[in-house]
This record gives structure tokens, sequence and C-alpha cells, in this order.
């Protein structure tokens, strides 16, 4: 009872911290659709703020912001606040969470972490406000909660905190703020919001190819680091007599962090084994954790002056500053190496978000010496175009996973495929994250986060975990080796449905319902095709009445679904983990 109370003394004190108001107001403009907008800050340190509105066009109004000192110097901690009064914020999303996060807690958005948007909507899933901020590089704290006035008065208070952890010294910073007010579907205020983010900042998604959205087998959940060349080889060629045609060899691959060398005990013949796979039609891809380096590697002496951190952090690891150019340099020649000299078809490139300045950041105590940039974003940034361009001139079309939660603007230039965060047999939240990357994510390669299964799992079972990510590019970590051969009819057939549909499942317009229900149904339409995935037992689907070719899926646990048409309701008998063309 003791700790409990601590507990909550500390959270208390958390929240009553990020909730204080600044001492002084150093900016404010009234706002067509939200009336005043503040900035305010606890110490300005000789920095001057402005803000502006540009004006309102459809129920959307767009803000500049412009911080500047006298000379170079750190970037205060600032906050920009407005407060609506509206009887429709009923529901709050974030692109992070899993579900709904409480009114009264942050989410962060950085070149690694998240997205700058926030969106709150009502219960006929209209949007009601969406707020996005251009700056998808820097850290930005959000929160969106409840202010009361009085006991019948209280109104929604929107809050952004802009550098609240160390950042490089400048001279000047500008962003452009956006508040979405139009009733359209949630989904799509959002998706527009990405899109401005995008044409702001001049930062576009990188273009997929093909191959990008071919369904994948993974080694990681399956074989964890203790993953062998002949074992792999005999996975991937069941995973490619079932219809997948990429392949990610994840952790165990090598010998150290930092050299990254072949563990030729495990795979003595890696360039062979290669070939091997890719004569069985199948893309190959390697694990590589981007910042890391251990005190065994044979090139720590030569990099241990320039980490980012002072110590390693909870698995042992040191991090690589990338704000000096050998440090990438050395980074993007071993990526290249890989590629070029085994003839990996891509990579899974891991850990992004842990290229962080800490304080104190070691560089500062040398003045920088060194170093190409102060800005760790802006040196992350940089390695990652050098990583790009590089590998683009070995092999065009080079395949690049990144996964949640650095899914922003800044790393979609370089990703062209994007993976759900870890959720290993948990289909809900594969299904919350697979559909998130979706709605922020136009134009790049969604996947989900690995399948997996025992053996003695119902087929239906088996169906419904991979209808849950039915919107995104699957990816399978199942031990293939034993699978029943009921469970591998299944992977087959759904393949076969994924690739026959994927015009309208992927490369149609998503319509996710209701998510602060955990998208108990959810459509994708085409121009002459609607497909409805319905998870949640007697939900009913409506059916517009378009003269469109209707498919509907089964994946609740039940063996009925009741749908709504022209005509009114009807039950169709229909078995779990099954789908129908439906008749009307």
């Amino acid at each position: 009872m003791k700790q409990i109370s601590s507990l909550l003394i500390i959270i208390f004190i958390a929240l009553f911290t990020f909730s204080l108001n600044a001492a002084t107001t150093v900016a404010k403009c009234a706002s067509h659709l939200a009336g005043d907008v503040s900035v305010f800050t606890d110490e300005s340190g000789g920095w001057s703020f402005s803000l502006k509105s540009n004006g309102v066009e459809d129920n959307v109004e767009e803000f500049s912001l412009v911080a500047e000192a006298p000379t170079e110097s750190t970037i205060p901690k600032f906050t920009v606040e407005f407060y609506l009064k509206r009887s429709d914020l009923q529901h709050h999303w974030d692109p992070s969470a899993e579900r709904f996060p409480c009114s009264w807690t942050a989410q962060d958005s950085s070149f690694s972490t998240g997205l700058p948007i926030r969106a709150n909507f009502d219960d006929d899933e209209k949007n009601v406000a969406t707020w996005a901020i251009a700056d998808a590089l820097n850290m930005i704290k959000f929160a969106t909660r409840i202010n009361m006035v009085d006991e019948n008065e209280h109104s929604v208070r929107f809050r952004a905190v802009f550098f609240s952890e160390p950042s490089a010294p400048a001279k000047r910073y500008e962003t452009k703020l956006r508040l979405d007010m139009r009733r359209v579907f949630w989904a799509d205020a959002i998706n527009d919001s990405v899109k401005w983010i995008a044409e702001v900042s001049t930062r576009y998604p990188a273009l997929p190819p093909e191959s990008a959205y071919w369904p994948l087998y993974s080694s990681w959940y399956v074989f964890r680091s203790n993953v062998t060349q002949d074992a792999m080889e005999r996975e991937i060629e069941r995973a490619a007599k079932l219809g997948m045609r990429v392949a990610i060899l994840d952790d165990g691959w090598q010998r150290d962090r930092g050299a990254w060398e072949i563990n030729t005990k495990k795979f003595p013949d890696m360039k062979g084994h290669v070939e091997r796979v890719k004569k069985m039609g199948v893309k190959y891809m390697l694990w590589f954790a981007l910042p890391h380096i251990r005190m065994d590697s044979p090139v720590f002496e030569k990099f241990k002056d320039r980490l980012l951190w002072d110590g390693p952090d909870g698995w042992n690891d040191y991090i690589f500053d990338p704000r000096y150019p050998e440090v990438r340099k050395h980074i993007v020649n071993r990526l290249v190496e890989l590629a070029r000299d085994y003839g990996f078809d891509g990579f899974k490139l891991d850990f992004i978000d842990q290229f962080v300045m800490r304080n104190p950041d070691p560089p500062s105590r040398k003045n920088y010496v060194g170093c190409d940039t102060k800005s760790v974003p802006e040196a992350t940034e940089k390695l990652l175009k050098e990583i790009s361009e590089a590998l683009e001139k070995v092999r065009p079309g080079m395949l690049i996973e990144f996964r949640q939660r650095y899914i922003g603007p800044v790393v979609r230039q370089y990703g062209n495929m994007l993976r759900a965060n870890d959720c290993p047999g948990d289909y809900m939240a594969n299904r919350y994250r697979t559909l998130a990357l979706r709605v922020i994510s136009p134009g790049s390669a969604v996947h989900s986060d690995m399948l997996l299964w025992r053996n003695d799992d119902k087929v239906s079972e088996v169906k419904r975990q991979i209808w849950n990510v039915i919107f995104s590019v699957v990816q399978y970590s199942a031990f293939l080796k034993d699978l029943p051969e009921e469970h591998k009819t299944a992977i087959r057939e759904t393949i076969k449905f994924s690739e026959e549909h994927r015009d309208t499942l992927i490369f149609g317009r998503l319509i996710p319902h209701h998510p602060e229900l955990g998208y108990p149904c959810v459509e994708a339409e085409s121009a002459n095709k609607r497909i409805i995935v319905v998870y949640q037992s007697e939900y009913v689907a409506k059916i517009p009445d378009d003269n469109k070719r209707v498919i509907i899926v089964n994946a609740t646990m039940s063996d009925s679904l009741v749908v709504e048409t022209k005509d009114g309701l009807k039950r169709i008998k229909l078995a779990s983990g099954e789908y129908t063309e439906l008749a009307l």
C-alpha cells in the first residue's frame, strides 16, 4: 500500500509539473477557429517569439511560428497552447498509441518517435479538431486535456511543448501549425495533415518498389538470435512454397555489433546462402541495428571517442554519434559491403530511436570538434540520406524497413517498408498498429508485425490472425517445419486473396470505423469493389447502395454476421475465418 501511495504521488507531481503555466507569455495571436493561441516560456534566454495566423480556408487555419536569438544559443523550452469549447470533442487519437491515451497524458513526436499530429473526433466518426505541426524533426510533447472552469463549464486544452529535451544551439527556429476543423471522416483529416507536413517540410515519402508489397517471412520470433544458415534456408524454402517472396534474416547472423562481421560458425557460406535463397524467387533482407557498437567490437577503440552517450544502454550497447562524418561513413560503407559482396536486397534498419542527445552531451565538452552539425536529429537525417543514396547505387529498388515508432516524415523519405511495432501473438494490437500506420503513411508500404501461433491452434484462429492485418502486407514468423497442413492451406489461401485484391486492400481508400471501439469493422474500396472485414460479433456492417462488388470477411468468433442494406437488416451465415461475396 505504501508503494502504491508513493507511485501515485510521483505520478501526481509529474502531471502537475507538466500542467504548470509558464510565467511569461512571449507571443499571442487571435485564431479564427480557436480563439487566442499563446506561446509562453519559463525562461526566454534572450529569444524573441512571433506567432501569426495565415488565414482560414475551408475551415482549416494555418499559423506561422518564429523564434530568434541575437547570438547562437540553446533554444529554450516553450509551449504553444489554445482552448476549444466543444461538446463534440468525444474521442482523441494519437498515432503511436496501441489504444487511446488518457486525456491527461502527454505523447511525444520527433524524427524517430511518432508523428506531430493529434486528432479529435465525435461519435459519428467525424473530425472535430485535428492539430498538426510541420516540425517532424525535433522533440515535441503533446497533451490534450480537459480544462475545468467551474462545475458547469469546461473546455479542451491543446498544448504542445517544444524543446523539452537537450537541443543543439541555433539562432533561428521556425515552423508552421495547422488546425483542421472540417467535418470530414476522421481518418481523411489525419491523412490530409500528413500530406500537409510533407509539403511544408519538403519531406516526401520514398516510393516503394513492387517487392515492398510481397508477403514476407522473418527469422525473428522463430529463431531469435539462435538462427543458423541451414535452418534459415530450409524455412525460407517452405515459406516460398506458401507464397512468401521476401525474407528477413534478423539478429544472430553477426559476430559483433559495430564492425558487423559475419559469424562464420553459424553462416559459413553467407554469399552462397544468399544466392540459394534468391534462386527460390525470394528477395533477401538483413537486420542491422544502426546505432549499436559494443566494447568487444574490433572497431570500438577507433570510435570510442565518437559515441553519443557516456555509457551503454540496458543491453550493453554503446551508441554511435552520427554527428561525426567518419561515423556515418563507417555505417554506410558496411551496409554497402553487405549489399554488394553478399547480394542482400535490402535491410531492416533498427533502433533509430536511440539516436537521442543526452545531458551532458559528450561533443559539447570538446566544442563539437570533428562534428559537421551540432544537431543529432539533423545528423541522423544525414545518415539516412547517405545510406539511401549509397544503396541505390549498389542496386536500385533496395528494400528498407523501419518499424514503429520511427514512422514520421523524416524517416519515410528513406524507408519504403513501415512495420508495426513488436506485438507477438497480440492480434488486436497488430490490427490497431497497422491501421494507424495506414492512416498516417499514405504512399508507403505498411507491414504487420510478424504472425506466429501454436501448431494446435484452430485453423479459424490462424485465419483470424491474418484477417486482423489484411489491410497491410502480412509478415510471418511461424515455425513452418512442423506446421499442420490445414494451417499451410490457410496461409496459401489468404496470400492468394490478398494478392488478388491488393488493388482494394492496399491501394484503395481505407475506411477504419470507430477506432475508439478498437476498429470493430474496417473496409476498403476501389472503383468497383468494396471489401469489409468485421472483427466484432453482432456489429452491424452497413453496405452502401453504390453498385460495387462487395466481399465480406468474418474475423469474429461467431459463425454469422449482421449486415444492413437498403432493404434493412439481414443475418448471414458465415463460418469464423471465412469470407463470401454478397449478392445484393
